[in-house]
């Protein structure tokens, strides 16, 4: 009996050990298994953040459009296509008296037939700051009359007219 008991035994012990091996091999790939799965899970959470950021631009970029487009739509409407206006350049650099500036200024306000877009407007009096008439300086020549004591404004207009054709 103590040699059956004893195969026996070790026989238990042998399946217990395979046993035990089978479980430990199907544990650490079940481990490793799940380690893979959350890597690849905070893969898909950061694809689906990128995505959610690219879906909210390409919104913000299709509201832009829309907007443009209305705008455009709206020119249109109003005639105010590029096509259909001609730009008429204004350079004004000399000295004015304080009507001549004021008829000048005034020229410039927008209506139905034309618009000025200015880019500089600059007006001195060219007694208080020091500066010289332009055409006592010595850059280039000037049609502008020679100032008197009535010319004491200096008057720097820069911008373009846009006329309807």
């Amino acid at each position: 009996m103590s040699i059956i008991y004893y195969l026996r035994s070790h026989t238990v012990t042998a399946v217990l050990a395979g046993l035990f091996i089978i479980c430990a091999y199907f544990s650490s790939t079940t481990l490793s298994d799940i380690a893979i799965g959350q890597e690849k899970l905070k893969a898909l959470k950061r694809e689906v953040r990128m995505l959610r950021v690219q879906q909210n631009e390409v919104n913000r970029t299709l509201v832009a459009v829309n907007k443009t487009r209305t705008f455009v739509n709206h020119a249109k409407s109003l005639e105010l296509e590029r096509k259909l206006w001609n730009t008429y350049k204004v350079d004004i650099h000399e000295p004015t008296t304080l009507q001549e500036a004021e008829q000048i200024l005034d020229q410039t306000a927008n209506t139905k037939a034309y618009l000025f877009t200015p880019q500089r407007l600059h007006m001195s009096l060219l007694g208080m700051t020091g500066e010289k008439p332009p055409s006592a300086q010595p850059s280039r020549p000037s049609t502008a009359p020679e100032p008197t004591e009535a010319n004491d404004i200096l008057l720097q207009l820069k911008g373009a007219f846009l006329v309807k054709k």
